[in-house]
């Protein structure tokens, strides 16, 4: 049996060097121009937005226009729109409907909700991958036999 997993582990592995490492590379040739494309996907996505139509998303067409239009924001700012996204579940501040919520543990005041979205866990999967792969190609018997993983509890405040 574990034989058969080191084959399907190893072609896995193949797949995203084919794939996503190989796009990663590709996209670091030219890393200015990688990141413009990504932010137009966000703002063109985001435009119907309140957030992306208070900001004219719609009407940005450089980065520069971007960084004079849209502030950063801290938390505390963008609180009541996501507030009003939970309660009312419209676009609000995403154009994708979050999956659910991620709670902080409210260290320095109110808990915080993070918005989880299809694409968020996506493009994390993608980087796992991307570690995964690279973790391979330096040590071929990194993934033979078992592995142990360590994660948080699934629901924050409970023993």
């Amino acid at each position: 049996m574990n034989f058969l997993l080191n084959i399907l582990i190893k072609a896995r592995m193949f797949w995203i060097g084919k794939t996503a490492f190989k796009e990663l590379l590709t996209n670091a040739e030219n890393p200015e121009e990688t990141q413009w494309k990504l932010l137009k996907r966000i703002l063109k996505s985001h435009e119907h937005t309140l957030f992306g139509k208070k900001y004219g998303f719609s009407e940005i067409s450089t980065y520069d226009e971007y960084i004079e239009k849209v502030p950063v924001h801290t938390y505390e700012e963008l609180r009541g729109y996501i507030e009003q996204q939970r309660e009312s579940d419209k676009c609000v501040l995403n154009a994708e409907k979050p999956l659910f919520y991620a709670v902080t543990s409210g260290t320095t005041g109110k808990p915080k909700y993070i918005p989880i979205l299809q694409s968020t866990i996506d493009e994390y999967k993608t980087a796992q991958n991307i570690v995964s792969y690279t973790v391979f190609q330096q040590e071929r018997r990194t993934y033979d036999g078992k592995i142990m993983a360590i994660v948080s509890p699934a629901i924050e405040g409970y023993l």
